[in-house]
């Protein structure tokens, strides 16, 4: 196995992507140290290079589309929204690390990596210009996928289940925090907004705010909540908690739910449209969720007050044990002396969470002994256990 140095970071030349103005899905630089330890230990631990040569005529085409339709496609495409604006899939697969992921095809692929490719990637700057590519798409027939910043990376990222289809990238040029309200305790995103973003507003504003993350702070706001993710505090259902949307509708025209349907004063957004979820009429914001019946383009997210709370890290000797703690959990889940959404794992999951190599742990064949894996547990916080609880009560 190839080894690699860990490169110097200095303030001209970072080697990872730092969230700075010029680059919106990096991390703060207060935790590039990390950063660069996790690439080492990525880089260190791949087994391939990680990119995959092509062969074939490229870029490849959406279904029911020649040649000369795609290119005058594209031309107009480029007309909309700027040439640079608009980037072909022509070049050999890159399955890139977390922080400098693709667009273009399935990071984690157990196959083909070229089965769920695309053809392009464009990068709207606004809601405008969103709704103008869907208009082109419905005008040219081109398939579309869009994508927030695409790091569910368990999930495909931002691969398009149609080959061929162009990746709508919403992060890159959407990527504004557009309002954070102290009084009502919510914000208004785009999609590019990530969990490490959103909290780095909010410590610049000093208001006593918090937000809910899932395990890793790199994915977008937005796009968690319409995939209905999950975090850890009492406000970890972060599509119920939610508030308002803007979407650009299959033929181009621009919706807003709840209280964003209504006018405010002086031709201002509704102030209550990031307070009060449901508006008038019917509520229709779940069907945004988990579909494509509409591109996103902002969101309302309420936000928690800052409180004193109790983090929970609970251990449980015994494998056989997991019937009567997912019992126990469910019971306290129910009368609310946990919160939110714990999450129970093996401890075997702590190991992985190391970056290390299988081999530093066993290097023997087949399964990994029961009591390898409890060895070096009991080096870990978690101490030697089987099974590992996370929860917190405010």
């Amino acid at each position: 196995m190839a080894s690699y140095a860990v490169p110097a970071l200095n303030a001209t030349s970072p080697t990872v992507p730092l969230l700075t103005e010029f680059y919106h899905s990096g991390i703060p630089i207060r935790l590039s140290g990390a950063a660069e330890n996790a690439k080492f230990r990525y880089r260190n631990n791949s087994t391939v290079s990680g990119i995959t040569s092509r062969e074939e005529d490229l870029p490849v085409l959406p279904p029911g589309v020649d040649r000369s339709q795609f290119n005058a496609a594209i031309t107009e495409l480029e007309r909309l929204v700027g040439s640079k604006n608009v980037v072909l899939n022509n070049k050999p697969l890159n399955d890139g690390w977390y922080m400098e992921h693709p667009n273009t095809h399935d990071a984690f692929h157990l196959l083909d990596p070229s089965n769920t490719v695309s053809s392009a990637a464009v990068y709207p700057s606004s809601t405008e210009e969103v709704a103008s590519v869907v208009k082109w798409a419905n005008r040219f027939e081109i398939p579309l996928w869009p994508i927030s910043i695409g790091r569910n990376l368990g999930y495909g990222g931002a691969a398009p289940r149609v080959r061929g289809s162009v990746v709508v990238d919403l992060g890159r040029r959407m990527n504004k925090v557009l309002k954070i309200d102290p009084v009502q305790f919510c914000c208004l995103v785009e999609p590019g907004v990530s969990y490490f973003k959103l909290y780095e507003e909010l410590q610049k504003s000093g208001y006593p705010l918090w937000i809910d993350t899932p395990d890793i702070g790199g994915g977008s706001v937005l796009g968690n909540a319409v995939d209905r993710g999950m975090g850890y505090t009492p406000m970890a259902d972060h599509f119920a908690n939610h508030c308002g949307l803007e979407v650009v509708l299959p033929n181009g025209e621009v919706l807003r739910t709840g209280m964003g349907a209504l006018p405010g004063p002086n031709g201002q957004d509704n102030p209550t449209w990031q307070a009060f979820q449901y508006g008038y009429g019917p509520y229709i914001d779940g069907i945004f969720t988990q579909s494509n019946f509409g591109i996103v383009t902002k969101m309302g997210m309420w936000l928690m007050p800052e409180t004193h709370h109790l983090t929970l890290l609970v251990t449980f000797a015994e494998e056989d044990d997991l019937a009567n703690i997912i019992e126990v959990i469910r019971r306290l889940m129910a009368r609310k002396i946990i919160e939110g959404s714990p999450q129970l794992r093996h401890v075997i999951q702590e190991l992985t969470a190391t970056g290390k190599n299988r081999s530093e742990f066993y290097a023997g064949d087949g399964q990994v002994p029961q009591q390898v894996i409890r060895q070096h547990a009991s080096i870990l916080p978690c101490g030697d256990c089987s099974w590992v609880l996370y929860g917190m009560k405010s």
